[in-house]
């Protein structure tokens, strides 16, 4: 089965699996409860206890909660996103200063490994959405995107050590 690793070598991909660091489901106990595991049995995969592996075959999908489908269209294309996903997924929130990551690392979570078919993501939407946003309205795709990487960007500046700082910027605001 093929297998790459990211610059860091924490992620290992192949086509129907993904390892996860095994510590991602503490990160909030709320959704911790409500995400089971998904053991892979191949035995080509080498068992790391600081890792898990999952299966990517069964989809969750997003609840639209109001005239949200911009948000569920953005977030799959971000999810889809390798390198942003799995530099989501491992970045080590201990801040209360990321509060969007955290949420949306929770988002993530629950697109990686849960067993539901769907996840309402009402948290992440309310944390991410621009206050000038409302629920039953009908919004622009880019316009969402743009406030929420800038978003990203804005908690990234506040902390640059780390990868998920390295993602968002430049080598110009080292």
């Amino acid at each position: 089965m093929p297998t790459m690793k990211d610059s860091d070598g924490l992620i290992c991909n192949s086509w129907d699996m993904i390892k996860i660091k095994r510590s991602l489901p503490k990160l909030n106990p709320v959704y911790a409860k409500n995400i089971k595991l998904m053991k892979c049995k191949s035995s080509s995969v080498e068992n790391n206890s600081n890792e898990i592996t999952v299966r990517l075959h069964d989809k969750v999908g997003l609840v639209n909660i109001g005239n949200t489908c911009y948000l569920s269209a953005i977030m799959q294309a971000l999810y889809a996103c390798t390198k942003f996903r799995m530099c989501v997924l491992n970045s080590d929130i201990l801040s209360s200063n990321y509060e969007l990551l955290k949420s949306l690392q929770n988002l993530f979570a629950f697109l990686a490994l849960s067993q539901r078919s769907c996840y309402r993501p009402e948290r992440f939407w309310l944390q991410a959405k621009p206050s000038y946003f409302e629920r039953n309205q009908q919004q622009d795709c880019q316009e969402f995107l743009r406030h929420l990487l800038d978003t990203l960007h804005e908690e990234a500046k506040r902390t640059i050590q780390n990868e998920y700082g390295m993602l968002f910027l430049s080598s110009e605001e080292f």
